[in-house]
Order: C-alpha cells, then structure tokens, then sequence
C-alpha cells in the first residue's frame, strides 16, 4: 500500500509547498478547495527515482536505457557481451495520474502511458511547474 501525500503549487506566488511544511488542517483546506487558495495538489506516486527523490505527478524525468547503438556493430562473440551496456538518456517525460495511476504522458506502447512501476530506471530533473523549459532541451 502506498503512501498518500501532497505537495501543492503556489500558482500565485510561484512557490513549491511540501508536505513536511503543511500541517493537516491546511492541507485539507487546500485539497477541498484548491482554486480559493491559488493551489495546485501535486500527489505522491508512492515512487522514488534512481537517487531516492520521491516522484510525484508533474514531475520531469528522463528514463534511463542500455545504449544499443553501441552495440549495433558487435557479432554474437563479441566479448563486450559480457558487460553490462552503459546507460543513456532514453527519453524525457512528465509523470500524469490516471484513473490508471501513474504514467508517463507521451509514452506509446498500444496503450496510453507506461507505468510506473520500474522506478529505478528514472532520475528526476525537474517539474512542469519550476522547470518547463526542460520538456525542450536536449542533455
């Protein structure tokens, strides 16, 4: 069972709140009638990425995959079979909840998003709220 928190966006003084800041009461008030206070209620996924950093929805991450390009050259006896591929940047998202769950927002596998439930194959780099400009950029 996961665990169910928040963290809320200031739309007005464009400022992440977190959880530990929040007492109950006013997490409530914020939950029940979030356009009153200019909040945005971010959830927990119930996730942590690859560093231990707690994923919540709106979240940018990049997704993390052996780089097979490398080995596009390789034969079947090739010894640097042996080793693990390194890693790179697969793709970068932003996490949604569904009535799913959690997904990724632009990933396509003959259904909408991708779970996510492999969380240690994600870093989180940012949020749509603080860092949009990183849904454009390159690493």
């Amino acid at each position: 069972m996961r665990e169910i928190k928040f963290r809320f966006w200031d739309t007005h003084r464009k400022t992440m709140i977190v959880h530990e800041d929040i007492n109950k009461e006013h997490a409530w008030y914020y939950l029940t009638e979030p356009e009153k206070y200019f909040i945005t209620p971010i959830q927990y996924t119930g996730l942590k990425d690859k560093n231990g950093l707690e994923i919540y929805e709106g979240d940018i991450v990049i997704k993390m995959d052996a780089d097979w390009e490398i080995a596009e050259d390789w034969d079947a006896d090739d010894e640097r079979w042996q080793h693990p591929l390194p890693i790179k940047e697969a793709n970068r998202d932003v996490v949604d909840l569904t009535h799913f769950g959690f997904w990724l927002r632009n990933e396509e596998f003959g259904y909408e998003g991708e779970n996510l439930q492999s969380s240690i194959y994600y870093e989180i780099i940012g949020n749509i709220y603080e860092n949009p400009e990183l849904l454009n950029q390159n690493l």
